[in-house]
């Protein structure tokens, strides 16, 4: 089963239940790292590739049925690494740290409180009709506000210490994204993978870079990707 409940496969098309249009309450319940992956290009121009994470958020008062049991939903994103200060990762990071006490340090952010707004898109082409929900924006909660514990345990994977553990237990589609991303050649996760060649089959698109933009490359979950000022995330 995904990690995700609201990405469950479904046998039918019926539009599977939304969050509701405006600010919620949540926490950050998984904080999963996806490496130095390719970008799709921008107005017409070619992206450099950009660290990104994959934030998942638990909404306590927005639930779900499973099995008879009431269960919160659960609403994800992903996000280039970036210290632009017009990017969706700065402005959510300094929107939950905002005194910078654990230094842009994102696995520093896991269980955090937090206020979601959410938006509702309309689907167009294949999936015109249909409506789905975004995260717009992530901000502190009201002063005042008790958001209720994690009922789910937080699930947190870093690159640079692949837990295999938490690797064996993401959705098909999550452990293929990672392994395609362009560090993975040659990588801590590609050596334990390989060590069990009867469950994994190791993909590497190509030789990763050495570098991003002329830099060194530092620690995915931390570090920031150069961006241009008119195209942030």
């Amino acid at each position: 089963m995904p990690l995700n409940m609201n990405k469950t496969p479904s046998s039918n098309d019926k539009q599977r239940a939304l969050i509701p249009k405006g600010q919620h309450m949540a926490r950050i319940v998984q904080i999963i790292d996806l490496g130095l992956q390719p970008q799709r290009p921008y107005k017409g121009q070619e992206k450099p590739p950009a660290y990104e994470l994959y934030i998942t958020f638990e909404f306590p008062n927005q639930r779900i049925e499973i099995d008879g049991e009431s269960r919160p939903m659960w609403k994800s994103r992903r996000i280039k690494v970036s210290t632009n200060e017009k990017s969706t990762c700065y402005k959510w990071y300094f929107s939950l740290d905002p005194e910078n006490v654990y230094g842009g340090d994102w696995s520093k952010l896991i269980e955090k409180e937090c206020a979601v707004l959410i938006a509702h898109d309309q689907g167009q082409g294949k999936n015109e009709g249909r409506v789905f929900d975004r995260i717009a924006d992530v901000v502190p909660v009201m002063e005042g506000v008790s958001v209720p514990p994690l009922e789910n345990d937080s699930v947190l994977f870093d690159l640079m210490s692949p837990n295999m553990d938490v690797f064996e237990n993401m959705p098909d589609w999550l452990q293929n994204l990672i392994k395609e991303n362009l560090e993975f050649d040659g990588s801590k996760l590609q050596t334990k993978i390989e060590g069990n060649p009867t469950r994994w089959t190791a993909r590497a698109p190509g030789d990763a870079p050495e570098d991003v933009d002329g830099d060194e490359v530092p620690d995915p979950v931390t570090v920031s990707t150069p961006e241009s000022e008119d195209d942030p995330w």
